[in-house]
């Protein structure tokens, strides 16, 4: 095991009655030089009442955007 340590925080809300979660992520890593390397990222679930399907949808603060959809 090394010394390696990083910093991560999650917050998550109900939103729209409970129909989905918002989880909002920033971690930090640090890097060699003594700076921070530090990220932002979004996720949004919800559900479809009517299917019971859950879709996903992440946004990091590099431009990238997953989706996942899974039905139950």
């Amino acid at each position: 095991m090394n010394s390696y340590a990083f910093q991560k925080e999650v917050i998550g809300t109900f939103e729209a009655g409970g129909r989905f979660i918002a989880l909002r992520m920033d971690a930090s890593y640090p890097l060699a030089d003594g700076r921070k390397d530090v990220h932002k990222a979004l996720v949004i679930v919800g559900s479809e009442a009517a299917s019971g399907s859950i879709t996903a949808h992440a946004y990091t603060d590099g431009g990238i955007v997953r989706i996942c959809h899974r039905t139950t």
